[in-house]
């Protein structure tokens, strides 16, 4: 109950911040990007540091008579969590203080300095990816990017199974250069023929294969070479040079780093049947390498593993430790495969999982000394491509009263806000017993447990590139965004449907053979693709088939999929959408035209139109030019 001038209110701090929130954008001002109440207190953006334009709350006000000092909230990790810097991957203890570069949720590198937060209480959050696990030790109140949420949300309110978002480095154009292909291919599978006097070294490379033999024609012309020899009959090449090619390179030039592991993935690397890309050593260090360097590159991995080698008959005469690192085929260059003559990753491949699985949140009831940094982007990346939010802590505190004083521009020691929350909370009495001028209630994310989920371990089993998918055009950004997969049993495409939460309800499957599509009885259909849509979508195409769905989100237009020709509860879920006008992508045909009219009949609070899609055809049949050629008509 809060008390304003001998009055009590029990209005809830919900509502009254929600309807302070509707009542400043009516205004024109926007300063409650987010918003977390609680029983006695609520945490938001500051309305006075950065000028209102903080994007996550930083203090916390307190509603109870006993107006208590309030600390911003504290978002960080303990300092021997990794974080990916553009000199490697660090520990923050060793970067503490100092100018880094990190990797942000944009996928740029955005300078920063990691300093301490004082002792705070932590968490313990353990993931799991590809039946790996990995722990963090992180704040209550630290937030994460989770996939279908188009919020950051915190620790605490953290369920299993839901799939944190990854973040990736950009691209970057990067040249062959032969000498770099020479010294990776050398590193990888050459050895040291001799040593001369003056410091020069003379290499034997074997081709025992005949793609590895396309490197040698293309890289190795200009040097010796032999057909090979009573015990070891390959063709070989002797080259000679300065350098130390059996060493990890010393530079900074991107471009030969490379080209360097270029040519050592083409001497060294493998390429499974299932498409996985990857390089394995026996020193940790050379692994390590490939770590640091890969990010800086725009590639992105699933981290170093390894395992125990047991002894044969053959070349290994002991028990030894072999490094693994597996490459996110997705961000490859074109021209990374040098060793084959096409691309040997287009069939059937398993999936660039890189996003993590929440398995469990638990309160340790420890504290410790917490770090972390901030950053413009207000992101940065862990360990393992791991999205997060930065920190910041705001030394504002106030009373509801001024703070909503302060919210409308005014420095009056609380006296507006104390009108105004009398305005629209208190009866004639005195006692509030009215509910605010505006509904203000909103859904919450059920917390149900007795309703069955689909589960991570068979999402997984799913996890594969099918030919078919790029037959109808996906992506491959598409198919990871949401989440396609293919399922080998009943030779279909798999495509989750989910709750606000990420949780996967059930599949629309899709046969890879024949048009067959089916989707489980008795559900009630929900809309595919709302919980993808961007957070400022103010238009988008509503669709029959997820296929049409996909094709306009290709084409860079946001869009969604009623998997049919649209139902009630459908309705209604548009109606809510933020989104000011609709365009309807409905079949060529007698039923998608049926289809439209029932559509605007009870959508009415949208301004809608139509795409006049040629008879016989849906958006997905249709080419780039012919789509963005389509007229559209108002209904």
């Amino acid at each position: 109950m809060i008390k304003v001038n001998n009055t009590y209110i029990t209005a809830s701090v919900e509502d009254i911040v929600g309807l302070l929130k509707t009542h400043l954008s009516l205004m024109g001002i926007n300063l409650l990007n987010q918003i977390r109440p609680g029983r006695d207190n609520i945490q938001v953006t500051c309305p006075i540091h950065n000028n209102g334009q903080e994007r996550k709350p930083s203090c916390g006000i307190r509603t109870t008579e006993e107006q208590g000092k309030e600390v911003g909230s504290v978002h960080c990790f303990t300092d021997d969590t990794k974080v990916i810097t553009y000199d490697g991957t660090k520990r923050i203890k060793d970067i503490v203080g100092k100018k880094v570069f990190v990797l942000n949720g944009n996928g740029f590198w955005e300078q920063t300095i990691f300093k301490s937060y004082g002792i705070q209480e932590l968490y313990k959050l353990t993931l799991r990816r590809d039946g790996h696990y990995k722990i963090i030790y992180t704040t209550s109140d630290h937030l994460w990017k989770v996939r279908s949420r188009k919020n950051f949300i915190p620790t605490k309110e953290l369920i299993k199974n839901q799939r944190l978002e990854k973040a990736v480095p950009n691209n970057i154009s990067l040249n062959i250069i032969d000498e770099g292909i020479i010294h990776g291919f050398i590193f990888g599978d050459g050895s040291i023929n001799r040593v001369y006097k003056d410091g020069t070294f003379k290499y034997r490379v074997h081709f025992f294969t005949n793609d590895k033999m396309n490197v040698c024609n293309k890289f190795f012309k200009n040097f010796e070479g032999g057909e090979g020899y009573k015990n070891y009959p390959y063709p070989y090449k002797f080259v000679s040079s300065s350098i130390n090619y059996k060493s990890l390179p010393i530079t900074n030039n991107l471009d030969y780093l490379y080209s360097f592991i270029v040519g050592w993935f083409a001497a060294d690397g493998c390429v499974s049947q299932n498409g996985v890309c990857s390089i394995a050593n026996i020193d940790e260090k050379n692994i390590d390498f490939l770590v640091d360097t890969l990010p800086k590159l725009g590639i992105a991995h699933f981290g170093k593993r390894f395992q125990k080698r047991e002894p044969n008959d053959t070349y290994i005469d002991k028990e030894s430790i072999i490094w693994k690192l597996t490459f996110a085929v997705n961000t490859l260059p074109n021209n990374f495969f040098v060793r084959y003559s096409e691309n040997p990753i287009n069939r059937v491949k398993k999936y660039d999982r890189l996003k993590w699985t929440v398995q469990k949140v638990e309160k340790t009831n420890t504290k410790q000394e917490v770090f972390c940094c901030e950053t413009k982007s207000h992101t940065f990346t862990l360990e393992d491509f791991i999205l997060t939010h930065n920190c910041f802590t705001c030394g504002y505190t106030a009373s509801l009263p001024v703070f909503i004083s302060n919210c409308f521009g005014k420095r009056d020691g609380g006296k507006y806000g104390q009108k105004w929350l009398l305005k629209h909370f208190s009866g004639i009495d005195g006692v509030s017993d009215r509910k605010p001028i505006i509904d203000l209630s909103r859904g919450k994310i059920s917390q149900n447990t007795d309703k069955t989920y689909i589960s991570e371990e068979e999402l997984e089993s799913y996890r594969y590139i099918h030919p078919y998918m790029y037959k109808r055009g996906l992506t491959d950004e598409i198919i990871e965004k949401y989440d396609i997969g293919y399922d080998k049993n009943t030779d279909c495409i798999t495509m989750p449907i989910r709750d606000e939460s990420g949780r996967t309800l059930f599949f629309c499957r899709r046969s890879v053979k024949s048009k067959f599509f089916s989707y489980p009885e008795g559900v009630e259909k929900p809309i595919y693709g709302i919980y993808e849509l961007p957070k400022d979508c103010k238009e988008l195409v509503v669709c029959e088939s997820v296929f049409n769905a996909l094709t306009c989100v290709k084409y860079g237009i946001s869009a969604i999929a009623l998997l049919g020709t649209g139902n009630k509860y459908q309705y209604e879920q548009i109606k809510r959408l933020p989104v000011r006008k609709i365009i309807l992508g409905f079949d060529g045909d007698d039923a998608g035209d049926r289809a439209a009219i029932r559509f605007a009949q009870n959508v009415t609070n949208k301004i809608i139109c139509k795409y006049e899609i040629p008879r016989g055809k849906d958006i997905n049949d249709l080419s780039k030019e012919e789509f963005y050629n389509l007229k559209m008509v108002s209904i």
